[in-house]
């Protein structure tokens, strides 16, 4: 044996992204063990890459791992784990949403290590990074290697990261709006889908350059008293930034599993 075993319990979006990234390179696991949960999902992934493995039930996944990856939905939790035994000496990452660790230690009847994590689906290409709560190696190992890894202060400030994650297809939806309205003013849809999709891209570089904060961003793309800056102060005004604030606050009791 050259590493842990890794298993996972539930293969939906994210679990799948998961394993494209842990085996589209050089990998610190012995085996990756699929759940049969999300059939087109595992078959997908065993056909890219077929030295993965298939148990015949989540039990057997949980006994042949050392790591195991909670991957189901959250009101799933209880029917997937009915029947499986897991060991005290095996860790368990949680990939649910706004289960708490005592929450999961209460319907699990662990008393082993437990990681709380937020993978999202650029982990596929190995190009995001990772919240997880606590520090563990098993963690960071796993999401190091997805793209790296931040531990905050406490699972208060992980419920945090939780809420923030709630704000993606809103950004899209933003993004897609705007095309819209670029088609009802007469463009070709195509042509407007292309343009919008490729300037919103083209903001990518920019924030990955963590040495610009996000303040000097907004400043440097636009103009006093140029169009950018007439829509953020005309829409995205005060009271604008206060519905957000409170949506977000809403959103963080939601990811705490309150």
């Amino acid at each position: 044996m050259t590493g842990p075993r890794l298993g996972f319990l539930g293969v939906g979006e994210i679990a799948r992204a998961m394993v494209e990234g842990i085996a589209s390179g050089p990998r610190p696991y012995d085996r990756i063990l699929l759940s049969p949960r999300g059939r087109d999902n595992v078959a997908a992934l065993t056909a890219r890459f077929p030295d993965l493995e298939v148990a015949g039930s989540n039990a057997d996944v949980v006994a042949g791992s050392d790591v195991v990856v909670l991957a189901v939905r959250p009101e799933n939790l209880a029917e997937a784990v009915a029947g499986v035994s897991f060991r005290p000496d095996q860790v368990l990452v949680s990939a649910l949403a706004g289960v708490p660790i005592a929450r999961l230690r209460e319907v699990l009847g662990f008393e082993g290590d437990i990681v709380r994590s937020i993978p999202l689906p650029p982990v596929s290409e190995r190009a995001s990074v990772t919240v997880v709560y606590p520090d563990h190696p098993a963690g960071t190992t796993l999401f190091d290697l997805l793209g790296g890894t931040l531990v905050p202060a406490d699972e208060e400030a992980f419920a945090v990261f939780g809420g923030v994650t709630a704000t993606f297809t809103a950004f899209l939806d933003y993004v897609r709006t705007i095309s819209a309205w670029t088609t009802e003013r007469g463009v070709d849809p195509a042509d407007a889908e292309r343009f919008v999709r490729s300037a919103f891209a083209g903001l990518a570089p920019a924030l990955r350059d963590l040495d610009r904060p996000l303040d000097r961003l907004v400043r440097d793309h636009e103009t006093p008293g140029g169009f950018n800056e007439q829509l953020r102060q005309g829409w995205f005004d005060a009271a604008a930034q206060d519905r957000l604030r409170q949506e977000l606050d809403a959103l963080h009791e939601r990811a705490r599993g309150e």
